[in-house]
């Protein structure tokens, strides 16, 4: 027969280690920034990413990364020495991907942060490796 606590244990989700939690966190708030357009939030007007990134076909892929990097820099203060670079992808793909490169703010040995970001209209997929 099973303890109380045991019981309990079986029924709650597995938990990851702090460092398996803070990066999906990072994740997460990358993505609720891509997600977001600049200005949408009063209390923090840098939050966010202007329309261009994702609706305008036009502009140069370096301009845009430098757009995304300010983004991160500015709302995710867990992240430090953030490079941001264009993803090719096939011609004719109506989307935009970009690799994020980046250091865990005050644990430089707990090895760099990869994300990819993928913009395609009406959607933005954050991932982390």
């Amino acid at each position: 027969m099973l303890r109380l606590l045991e019981r309990i244990a079986r029924l709650a989700p597995a938990r990851s280690s702090p460092a398996a939690e803070l990066r999906a966190s990072i994740v997460d708030n990358v993505r609720n920034i891509c997600s977001s357009r600049l200005g949408a939030a009063p209390a923090c007007p840098r939050y966010g990413l202007p329309d261009s990134v994702v609706y305008s076909p036009y502009e140069h892929e370096h301009t845009l990364a430098k757009v995304l990097r300010d983004a991160v820099l500015a709302s995710e203060p867990r992240l430090t020495n953030v490079e941001v670079s264009p993803v090719a992808v096939e011609p004719g793909v109506m989307e935009r991907q970009f690799e994020i490169t980046a250091t865990l703010a005050g644990a430089p040995r707990a090895g760099p942060v990869h994300l990819r970001t993928r913009f395609v209209v009406g959607d933005v997929t954050v991932e982390g490796r």
